[in-house]
């Protein structure tokens, strides 16, 4: 496993404890896709908090897409 698929799984384990019990590495996965191409769910909260990890861990989840 990469590190980019342990940290989608990793993220998804601490939005689970958060409560958010349907979370899943496919479920940052795609919040990651959705962030690489500068898009948003805008009022959705897990993506936020994805994109917030993605935004603070730079050395994981690669520059923050322009326009962000």
């Amino acid at each position: 496993m990469s590190e980019l698929e342990e940290a989608f799984k990793a993220q998804a384990g601490l939005m689970r404890e958060f409560g958010f019990s349907d979370v899943t590495a496919t479920t940052i996965k795609d919040h990651y896709t959705l962030w690489r191409q500068g898009q948003e769910l805008r009022g959705d909260t897990v993506f936020g908090f994805s994109r917030h990890s993605f935004n603070a861990f730079p050395g994981i989840f690669g520059p923050m897409p322009k326009g962000q």
